[in-house]
This record gives C-alpha cells, structure tokens and sequence, in this order.
C-alpha cells in the first residue's frame, strides 16, 4: 500500500490558505516525513522570496538602452 499525506494550513478563523502534498511512500511515518520536508523547503523559498530584490542595474542598463 502507498501512502501520500497532505498538511492543510489555515488561518485564525479555520479557513484553508495553503495545503502541501508530500511524495508518496510506503509507510505512513515516510509520508509524514515527506510532507514535513516539502514544508520546510516551501517555507525557506518563502523566506529568500521575502527579502528585496535590488533591480536598479537591469533598470540602469535598460535605460541607457534606450536613451531614458
């Protein structure tokens, strides 16, 4: 038998805001830990998505591109 877990997040008020799907395995204590990894990855990318992005030197090339 294959299992697949899948953790559902919710905010305050029970309503669902996100879910992740872990990989399917062969126990249930394989699914969990997949799942929690697949969270742990989702949440680092969240974390380096959160920091700013400094673009000025592709704004300052483009504009010079194009006499701006």
């Amino acid at each position: 038998m294959r299992y697949q877990m899948v953790l559902k997040i919710l905010d305050q008020d029970g309503n669902e805001c996100a879910a992740v799907v872990g990989d399917e395995a062969r126990s249930t204590h394989s699914a969990a830990k997949n799942v929690l990894r697949r969270f742990d990855e989702v949440a680092n990318e969240a974390g380096r998505l959160k920091k700013p992005v400094d673009l000025s030197d592709e704004l300052k090339g483009a504009a010079r591109r194009f006499g701006a």
